[in-house]
């Protein structure tokens, strides 16, 4: 295969590939937590308060927002600094660089913006 085709599809292969594993263990994390309760609720165990607190905090949009928030700036800045560093020889690199580092600047940018505005929900 040429190169010219084999890098941009090993790119966005990646691109997919990082997007499906996000996707693939979040929905295995939800499905534990909730088979977790289904079987305590069918073996006639009660679920008290601080059980209760503890599943629903792993489900917390809130903190896993602050965390993509951080990550997707994190990244982002590391895609500019490649920019820079690479870009010192092409500046059409560092252009090419800071355009691909825009996307997940604002993904990251929004998800901290969520983060920051959501409601502290005090009660479940």
């Amino acid at each position: 295969m040429d190169e010219s085709i084999l890098v941009p599809l090993g790119f966005f292969g990646a691109i997919f590939g990082s997007i499906w594993l996000i996707a693939h263990f979040s929905f295995k994390k939800n499905a534990l937590v909730h088979e977790t309760i289904r079987q305590s609720l069918e073996h006639g165990r009660d679920l008290n308060e601080e059980t209760v607190k503890k599943l629903s905090g792993l489900l917390d949009p809130r903190t896993t927002d602050l965390r993509r928030g951080v990550l997707l700036v994190t990244l982002s800045l590391a895609i500019m600094i490649l920019g820079v560093i690479a870009g010192q020889d092409d500046g059409d690199a560092f252009k090419a660089l800071l355009a691909i580092s825009i996307f997940p600047l604002l993904l990251g940018v929004a998800y901290l913006g969520l983060w920051r505005f959501a409601k502290k929900n005090s009660s479940l």
